[in-house]
């Protein structure tokens, strides 16, 4: 059978269990999706400060999410458009409504840290899954050729260095929870965006590093790689010591 044929019998089958089982199909996005929905959209917009249009958007935001795994198999192009750019769409649309009235509602600050990593795996299971039973070493754009073999096996430590990896980038979004302040919580947050991007960039370096034999070079190059970060962060740390100290 062909790819094209395979895609039929698919959305045919899909079709023919249902909504419920089109819904359990896509649990990787329905799930966490929900989850980011109640926590950071849905919660907010039912305070009695909110205004009643960022509780309709908040349901259209949910109806777009429900909706959007009924037609992923038939009509893949409104499914995504339903899931992505829709609920999203609205979702940011609700946050718009809300103003500063999502700003004042601290809540917990656990609960939100939570609906973004909610998002984070929202965002992640729309990429693209192999079908169950097709090989890859089948597609017709596959060029033979014997298997490629590891040139070395990654080391046992490697899962435990890339799990404190992710954590330590985790750790600035909790603090970020912490500030107060209206401003200064804005720049807090994205302050530790940026930090999160730059532990997990120079994390994945490390692990990938780990079991490889490389040279070091001399202690002078590697001081003068490091002048200018080193002269960046002790500018950082002398201003806050000033700031500190004019406060």
């Amino acid at each position: 059978m062909t790819e094209l044929g395979a895609v039929d019998s698919d959305s045919r089958l899909v079709t023919a269990r249902g909504p419920l089982q089109a819904l359990r199909d896509r649990a990787n996005t329905v799930l966490p999706g929900i989850y980011a929905w109640v926590t950071t959209v849905a919660m907010p917009s039912v305070q009695h400060t909110a205004p009643a249009l960022s509780r309709v958007t908040a349901f259209i935001a949910l109806v777009a999410l429900v909706a959007a795994p009924l037609f992923v198999a038939e009509r893949p192009r409104l499914g995504r458009a339903l899931g992505v750019y829709a609920f999203v769409g609205f979702a940011l649309l609700t946050w718009v409504q809300l103003g500063a009235g999502l700003l004042q509602n601290r809540g917990d600050p656990l609960l939100s840290a939570l609906g973004a990593v909610g998002f984070m795996l929202y965002a992640l299971g729309w990429g693209s899954l192999r079908r169950r039973g097709l090989v890859p070493e089948d597609g017709p754009n596959v060029i033979a050729g014997t298997p490629l073999q590891p040139r070395s096996r990654p080391p046992a430590v490697v899962p435990v260095v890339f799990a404190v990896i992710i954590a330590s980038a985790l750790v600035p979004t909790f603090l970020a929870f912490r500030v107060a302040d209206t401003e200064r919580g804005l720049f807090a947050h994205a302050v530790s965006v940026l930090t999160a991007i730059l532990t997990i960039t120079v994390g994945s370096r490390v692990v990938l590093a780990l079991g490889q034999r490389r040279a070091l070079s001399a202690p002078a190059d590697r001081l003068n790689a490091a002048a200018v970060p080193l002269a960046l962060l002790a500018l950082a740390f002398g201003m806050g010591f000033l700031w500190l100290v004019v406060r």
